[in-house]
C-alpha cells in the first residue's frame, strides 16, 4: 500500500488553496498562514502586520520619567499577555507556539524573535489535523486580532509620549 506524506508542502498548499476559496475569512488572512517549504507544517503568524515599535525608539526616548516607564511596562505586559493568549489558543486545539524559520517551522529557543512566532505544528499528520488547524484559525484569531490592536496602541504610546 502506498503511504502519502500529508505533511508535504504541496499537499498542504493544495488543501489550503481549496479552503481559502471556500472561506472569506481565510481569504482575508491567507498572508498570515505559512507552510514550511522544506518539511511542511502549518502556522498562523501572530505578528502578521506588526511593526516592532521598540526597535526604532525616538532619540528623545528616555527611561527617566515615571510616565514613560509606565508606558513601556504596559506595552511589555500586554505583549506577554498577547503571546500567552496565542499559546493557550494553540494548546486548546493541540497545537503550539513555533518560530517561522523561513524554510521550516521550528521550536522556540531563547534567542528566537517573538516577531517570528506562529501557532501551529511542524507536522500536519492527516486531514483531520489540517481541519483542526483551520478551525483554530477561524475560531481564535478574531479575538487575537482584537488583542493585537490593543497591543499596537500600547506600542504607539511609547512613540508618542505627548499623547
Amino acid at each position: 500500500m502506498v503511504e502519502i506524506d500529508f505533511n508535504n508542502k504541496n499537499i498542504l498548499k493544495g488543501h489550503l488553496d481549496q479552503a481559502i476559496l471556500q472561506s472569506d475569512y481565510l481569504k482575508d488572512i491567507e498572508n498570515r498562514i505559512v507552510i514550511g517549504s522544506l518539511e511542511g507544517g502549518l502556522g498562523y503568524k501572530i505578528f502578521g502586520y506588526f511593526i516592532d515599535f521598540t526597535r526604532n525608539l525616538p532619540e528623545k526616548f528616555r527611561h527617566d520619567t515615571i510616565e514613560l516607564i509606565h508606558r513601556y511596562n504596559d506595552y511589555l505586559k500586554n505583549l506577554e499577555e498577547y503571546i500567552s493568549c496565542a499559546e493557550v489558543n494553540a494548546k486548546d486545539y493541540n497545537f503550539k507556539l513555533l518560530v517561522d524559520g523561513g524554510e521550516r517551522l521550528i521550536e522556540i529557543s531563547q534567542n528566537s524573535s517573538i516577531y517570528s512566532l506562529v501557532i501551529g505544528s511542524e507536522n500536519i499528520k492527516d486531514f483531520d489535523m489540517f481541519k483542526n488547524f483551520l478551525e483554530m484559525v477561524e475560531t481564535c484569531t478574531p479575538n487575537l486580532n482584537n488583542k493585537y490592536k490593543e497591543l499596537i496602541k500600547y506600542a504607539k504610546a511609547i512613540h508618542n509620549p505627548n499623547q
